[in-house]
């Protein structure tokens, strides 16, 4: 081969990688936020604050109340 067909390829092959890096990157920056996202809303909806326990306690089930208190709580940074 002709040394400019081979700088050409070099070239192209050079552009490749580094698009093919570049989506990686994208890639794992995306599958974070979704894992941070989908931690936020595990956090939002077992938290429980004192509007959600007043509701709680004013709805009855079978006679008793279906909560009085937080069983547990959970922090995520």
């Amino acid at each position: 081969m002709e040394f400019t067909q081979l700088a050409a390829k070099s070239t192209h092959f050079k552009k490749l990688v580094k698009f093919i890096k570049l989506n990686d990157l994208l890639i794992m920056r995306c599958n974070l936020n979704l894992a941070i996202e989908i931690m936020r809303k595990v956090k939002d909806a077992l938290t429980v604050t004192d509007e959600k326990l007043e509701q709680c306690r004013g709805k009855q089930r079978y006679g008793r109340k279906t909560i009085n208190y937080p069983l547990f709580k959970i922090y995520v940074e």
